[in-house]
C-alpha cells in the first residue's frame, strides 16, 4: 500500500511581505520529511522546522487537498498559508479524524540521527571559537551552544550552532519576560551588517512565544566558512555586550 506524509513546517526566514507574518507550509511527501527539508533548504537560508506530521495510506493527497481548500482564504503563495495557532489545531484535528498517524517524534529522531555525523566538525568549530573568545560556550549539545553574558541573567545569551545541513548560525536571544525593552533592542538590529553578515529579527514562533522568548537576532553562515562564523560571533559580542547590560539594568 502506498504511504505518504502530510506535514506542516515553517522557516523563520520566510515572511509574508504584505503582513510581515510568518506563514506555514502544508505539504505532502512520500520520502522522509528531512530529505524534503534538505531539498527546500538548498533554495533558501534558514532551517525548516516540522511543527507536526502525520502518516497516511493512499489518502494522504486527498487530506492535503482538503486542508488547502479549507484554508484557501489564508493562502499566501502555493502551499504557504497565514495560519494562527487555532488554525494549526484545526489541521491537527482533521488529520486525526482522517486516520493519520502522528509521526512528529519520529521525524525529529530522523533529523537528529542525520545531524549526528556533523557533531565532530561542529565541536572543532566551537573549540576554535572558544580559543578566540573571553566567553565560554556551554551546553550539553554540540549542535547548539549557548554563550552566557557575564553580569546578565542567563536567559539572555548568544547562540552558536548548526542550523541545517549546510549552514551554521550566530545568534542572540532573550527568553525572559522580565526584560521588556528587548523587543525594541532586537528590532534595531534588523538588517544590521556585522562582519559583512546581515542579521535579521524574525517573528517569534508560537512555541517560542509560549516559552517566554522576547526576541532573537541571527545570521546564517555556510558551514564551510568557519573563520567567518567565529569572527562574526566575536564581532556580535563586541557590538552588543554593553548595550545588553544597559538594557537589563533599565528593566
Amino acid at each position: 500500500m502506498e504511504v505518504g506524509k502530510v506535514y506542516v513546517i515553517h522557516n523563520d526566514w520566510i515572511q509574508d511581505p504584505e503582513t510581515g507574518n510568518m506563514p506555514y507550509k502544508i505539504g505532502i511527501t512520500k520520502s522522509t520529511i528531512e530529505n524534503r527539508f534538505y531539498g527546500l533548504g538548498l533554495k533558501m537560508p534558514g532551517e525548516f522546522v516540522c511543527d507536526f506530521a502525520y502518516e497516511f495510506g493512499e489518502t494522504y493527497a486527498k487530506v492535503e487537498k482538503t486542508l488547502h481548500n479549507m484554508l484557501n482564504q489564508l493562502n499566501v503563495n502555493g502551499e504557504w498559508f497565514n495560519v494562527n495557532e487555532e488554525a494549526l489545531e484545526g489541521i491537527r484535528n482533521i488529520c486525526e479524524l482522517a486516520g493519520g498517524k502522528l509521526i512528529t517524534d519520529k521525524v525529529e529522531i530522523e533529523i537528529e540521527n542525520e545531524t549526528c555525523s556533523r557533531n565532530n566538525d561542529f565541536e572543532k568549530i566551537i573549540n576554535k571559537w572558544n580559543e578566540r573568545s573571553t566567553l565560554k560556550a556551554v551546553g550539553n549539545s554540540v549542535q547548539n551552544r549557548k554563550i552566557f553574558i557575564p553580569g546578565v541573567n542567563k536567559t539572555v545569551r548568544y547562540i552558536f550552532g548548526i542550523k541545517d545541513k549546510k549552514n551554521i548560525f550566530v545568534a542572540l536571544n532573550c527568553r525572559s519576560k522580565e526584560y521588556t525593552n528587548f523587543s525594541n533592542f532586537f528590532s534595531s538590529y534588523n538588517g544590521k551588517n556585522i562582519n559583512g553578515k546581515i542579521f535579521i529579527y524574525p517573528e517569534l514562533t508560537p512555541k517560542e512565544r509560549r516559552n517566554g522568548f522576547q526576541g532573537k537576532i541571527w545570521t546564517i553562515i555556510p558551514l564551510t566558512d568557519i573563520d567567518t562564523a567565529i569572527e562574526t560571533m566575536d564581532n556580535l559580542i563586541n557590538e552588543t555586550k554593553e548595550k545588553i547590560i544597559k538594557e537589563c539594568n533599565e528593566k
